[in-house]
């Protein structure tokens, strides 16, 4: 009898061992963060809707959301229904200090709300060692996996090229990487290590009639030593059509007299992306004038989605999306 209990026991032992180890194997854990307020939460929805609708059996999303006081009850709802409709997901609020924005958007007029900021505290606020981190106008369309396990080098953040704005220039840096950031991968273990969350804000206060570019610009100032170019599959622009995709490619190798992106590679990100940002013309706000049907339609898809799902539930958030 004795015996018998022993061996239920190192079995059961056993099982929760090999459950742990091939879980950790099988089971691909992708931290993905986004910052957002009530009116911009539709646009994010449909981003992280096409997240799950592309994502592998073998992939868990842990989404974490960088949201102020005001974010609304509802809204939060709506997002934890997709851990029972999914299964591989999992929702996280990160509920931001704003205090440290109050003097910057007291004496500035924003084109941008404070949120897009909000990336710049990220590794405050997300224990992960790495995250992708996304704008709302983006879609996409393969499992984020590969892209979540890049390699990064001495880089602490890596994105899409930008040809580099004049700031840059004003600055009088000649050898430099700039990058968008709408579509990021972020090492948070050595922006905590080398405590660049500080930096950020003391760059950010101390240049505040600097920051043309908003959070960019303070992302691609204080870690212009460590910033890398993602492959350009993970966030390429919504062009109209190749020739504006090649004509975009041709500036930045101009504009960093090298090439950046090959030509072949380039296009080809275009005609099968990973992930789209939606620079350009957003879809929500120029349905007949967007003139790249494809990625237009794609986004308007999940749209009606959207909205079929979001009438079967009981929110007092519905108005907002008629």
């Amino acid at each position: 009898m004795i015996r018998e209990s022993k061996n239920k026991i190192i079995a059961i032992v056993f099982l929760l061992f090999i459950y742990k180890y091939f879980n950790g194997i099988l089971i691909r854990k992708i931290s993905v963060a986004y910052g957002l307020n009530n009116k911009y939460f539709l646009q994010t929805y449909i981003s992280i809707i096409s997240i799950l609708e592309n994502s592998f059996p073998t992939s868990f999303y842990k989404f974490y959301l960088l949201i102020d006081k005001k974010f609304k009850k509802g809204n939060k709802a709506i997002l934890h229904n997709l851990e029972d409709k999914y299964k591989n997901c999992k929702f996280f609020f990160c509920h931001i200090n704003t205090t440290v924005f109050f003097n910057i958007f007291t004496k500035r007029k924003e084109k941008y709300p404070k949120e897009t900021f909000y990336r710049l505290l990220i590794a405050n606020y997300i224990p992960d060692d790495r995250v992708i981190y996304l704008d709302g106008d983006t879609l996409i369309f393969s499992d984020l996996g590969e892209m979540y396990n890049l390699k990064m080098g001495d880089n602490y953040i890596l994105g899409f090229a930008d040809r580099g704005f004049r700031y840059i220039d004003i600055l009088g840096y000649s050898d430099y990487k700039y990058i968008t950031a709408g579509v990021l991968l972020i090492d948070l273990k050595n922006l905590r290590n080398q405590n660049i969350t500080e930096k950020f804000v003391d760059y950010m206060i101390n240049n505040k009639d600097s920051l043309i570019q908003n959070d960019q610009t303070v992302i691609n100032v204080v870690l212009m030593k460590n910033i890398g170019f993602l492959p350009p599959k993970y966030g390429i622009w919504n062009f109209e059509n190749e020739t504006t995709v090649l004509i975009y490619r041709n500036s930045l190798k101009k504009k960093y007299h090298k090439d950046i992106y090959d030509k072949y590679r380039f296009l080809g990100a275009f005609k099968n992306p990973a992930i789209v940002h939606y620079v350009y013309r957003k879809p929500w706000l120029n349905r007949k004038k967007f003139k790249n049907k494809f990625f237009h339609e794609k986004w308007w898809n999940l749209k009606k989605k959207f909205t079929k799902h979001f009438k079967k539930t009981k929110s007092p958030q519905k108005k907002l999306y008629k």
